[in-house]
């Protein structure tokens, strides 16, 4: 499978902070049922307690690390969790 990405501007890429949670609430709650199905196999939000949506903006460095994607309006985030040896996965 292929995926064509066309960025008009600047796409940036950085580590997520605590100041990203709102924005990011707001975009994981208007994804399309497709979309949720295909990053959560349901077709519907989780339902997450506060403390899990402030984990995914504050990772703890030593098993994790979260980035999120910006452009103009829009967001995407990605995380990775360290494996056993340390290896990303």
């Amino acid at each position: 499978m292929t995926h064509e990405l066309t960025v008009t501007g600047t796409l940036r890429i950085r580590p997520i902070q605590a100041a990203d949670l709102q924005p990011l609430k707001s975009f994981m709650h208007e994804l399309s049922p497709g979309t949720l199905y295909f990053r959560f196999g349901r077709l519907s939000m989780p339902v997450w307690s506060e403390a899990h949506w402030h984990s995914l903006c504050s990772p703890d460095s030593s098993k994790a690390a979260h980035f999120i994607a910006t452009h103009v309006n829009n967001l995407a985030i990605q995380h990775y969790r360290h494996g056993q040896a340390g290896a990303a996965c």
